[in-house]
């Protein structure tokens, strides 16, 4: 641990420590502000953007009418260096590699892909978009149209919060074959688009409001540590 004998200058010239910028008692009160109106923001679209109760029928992902549900085959990273296909494993979101040749040939129906391990994550695939699973990715294929894509997502995220998927109850295939999740329904029985939609697009704009305000938080985490980080000269 040699560098435990470096100095501070030094570490910042080595690249090691990042140079601390001067932050004043100014600067952390204007991302406090800016917080305190995002999250005041965020509080007024919930309350503008409450949804009434709707009519909605429950349906399981196992139903083969409705959707298409597999895994990928096992891809070790080192046989994921070439090709242009990106193949994604537990994490959804930054795929292990790339493959020439993937597991998946039919392209035209829109997905949600699902980490099995870790903290079953999920993300949209729209419809067109190439891409490959391992078998810690699983894949749902939306066959019905009348299916809203951003509010199955959304459906599968609220659903989430009641069942505890982890590496002892793995979100496995045979276990999400039996998710339930409800979709609201016109008073024929038929899946309500319009409603779908509407709920889709409210869920979407929560995330942006939420992402914001984590941004300026992490950006409020830097700019405290850094004020604090200064001595106090008497």
């Amino acid at each position: 641990m040699i560098d435990r004998w470096w100095s501070r200058e030094e570490l910042i010239a080595l690249g090691i420590k990042d140079k601390l910028s001067d932050v004043s008692k100014e600067d952390v009160e204007t991302l406090l502000a800016e917080l305190k109106a995002a999250m005041e923001e965020y509080e007024k679209f919930k309350l503008e953007k409450s949804i009434s109760a709707v009519k909605t029928k429950e349906v399981v992902l196992g139903d083969k009418s409705l959707f298409n549900l597999f895994i990928g085959k096992r891809v070790l990273k080192k046989d994921a260096q070439e090709g242009s296909i990106p193949v994604y494993s537990a994490n959804v979101f930054e795929p292990l590699g790339h493959l020439k040749q993937g597991n998946i040939s039919d392209f035209s129906y829109d997905a949600i892909l699902w980490g099995i391990d870790g903290n079953f994550e999920l993300r949209y695939m729209p419809a067109g978009e190439v891409f490959a699973t391992t078998d810690h990715c699983g894949t749902i294929q939306i066959l019905d149209k009348s299916i809203v894509p951003e509010y199955l997502l959304y459906a599968i995220i609220k659903r989430k919060e009641e069942v505890s998927f982890n590496r002892s109850f793995r979100a496995s295939l045979t276990n999400m074959a039996r998710f339930s999740v409800r979709i609201p329904v016109n008073d024929d029985g038929s899946f309500d688009v319009d409603t779908q939609r509407k709920i889709a697009s409210q869920f979407l704009a929560d995330n942006e409001r939420r992402e914001e305000i984590n941004r300026i938080k992490l950006q409020l985490d830097t700019i405290l540590s850094h004020y604090l980080a200064k001595p106090y000269v008497p």
